[in-house]
């Protein structure tokens, strides 16, 4: 969908441009909304380098888009554009909506224009096929779900599109999210190898520049694992920050929607959008207050930043294989370098219940599809059969 006079008069009157000389990535072988907060800083338009508006990260765009120079239509046809070049071979989309993205980056467009819009508002999102979006499928990436159409949205998702974001589409994940390779999908480095799991489908997305941003999941590391496999980044926020209203559960003591971006600052400013108390799920109201202007982007300016800071260390760090250990060391030395002290920890032993507790758990939600275990791969059934013993 093209729209250039829309977009003429949009740019009209913009003061800065943005630079060239960027470049691209090698080859891909119901709650109450947030309040409105201070914006924390931006880069500055005149020093955001790019020549594909799918190259910019999250707060790069934002920063363009909120001066005016890109108009949210154009970041948009740049990540369709590249997911439709290359996730032949990642396959990290399960579903994409270009009509309903358009829609909404014309909408964002109008709010930017008329000034005060959110940092989030004109951005992309991927989001992992376990938010419900209303009127569109929702699968768990498994054959189960053919066909079931989400009846409202996720608390999460509603959030971000009530502050402008625009749904790219859905991503795959493991089926129901329950292990963590998603097999399905290839890591944009190297399309052979395992994009991690079970929010894989997330972080191939973000890392093969279809989108600035991407909502995972974590129970025990889906969103972590997969964010370290595909060399992005992704926080798993205090138990209850996040709503789970309306986001297909593996163990709903234990799941965690979670914020994914290139940088651990995009995923700080999505998860800034993310966050607050929600009546659909109680737990909700026991997280910590919410920082008054978002969480945090950048770094403290000062010359300890991380100053009167503790960082437990487990003694098993000491166990990494070679390589690994010598880049946990490396990164440990920065931490000190910022005025962070370390302090060696002794991780308590894991409850011998804890993996029979998960099993049941698991089990509880999937009884409901007791007759179709054989619409499940196989890896899938048999953890699932284990929960409903």
């Amino acid at each position: 969908m093209q729209s250039p006079v829309s977009r003429r008069s949009f740019l009209r009157g913009a003061s800065v441009g943005a630079a060239v000389g960027a470049t691209a990535l090698p080859g891909l072988a119901h709650g109450v909304p947030l309040p409105r907060r201070p914006a924390p800083r931006l880069p500055d338009p005149a020093t955001v380098a790019a020549t594909d508006p799918a190259m910019l990260t999250a707060l790069e765009a934002a920063s363009l888009l909120q001066a005016r120079t890109l108009h949210p239509v154009d970041l948009l046809d740049a990540c369709l554009r590249r997911s439709a070049d290359y996730d032949g071979a990642t396959n990290a989309w399960i579903r994409t909506y270009p009509e309903l993205a358009h829609d909404q980056a014309e909408q964002a467009a109008q709010r930017l224009a008329a000034g005060d819009a959110p940092l989030l508002c004109g951005l992309p999102i991927a989001v992992k096929d376990l938010y419900a979006v209303a009127g569109l499928p929702l699968t768990a990436s498994s054959r189960v779900l053919d066909g079931n159409i989400a009846a409202g949205d996720a608390t999460v998702w509603r959030r971000l599109r009530e502050h402008g974001a625009v749904l790219l589409g859905h991503t795959h994940t493991d089926e129901f999210a329950i292990m963590t390779a998603t097999p399905q999908v290839g890591n944009p480095w190297k399309t052979d190898d395992t994009a991690g799991g079970s929010s894989g489908g997330s972080a191939a997305a973000l890392a093969a520049r279809y989108a600035p941003l991407a909502l995972g999941t974590d129970t025990g590391g889906s969103a972590r694992l997969p964010a370290s496999r595909c060399g992005v980044s992704a926080i798993k926020p205090t138990f209850g920050r996040c709503s789970k209203y309306g986001v297909i559960p593996v163990m709903w003591t234990r799941d965690h929607p979670a914020a994914m971006g290139r940088t651990l600052a995009d995923a700080a400013l999505l998860l800034s959008f993310m966050a607050g108390a929600d009546a659909n799920d109680p737990v909700t109201g026991t997280a910590p207050p919410l920082p008054a202007a978002g969480f945090p982007f950048t770094a403290p300016e000062a010359a300890k930043p991380l100053g009167g800071r503790v960082f437990g260390v487990p003694v098993a760090a000491d166990r990494l294989p070679a390589e690994l250990g010598r880049l946990f060391t490396e990164f440990l030395g920065v931490v000190t370098d910022l005025g962070g002290e370390l302090r060696e920890v002794r991780m308590p032993a894991e409850p011998e219940g804890l993996a029979t507790g998960d099993a049941v758990e698991l089990g509880m939600y999937h009884r409901q599809w007791i007759e179709q275990l054989g619409l499940f791969r196989p890896l899938s059934a048999a953890v699932v059969e284990v929960g409903l013993a």
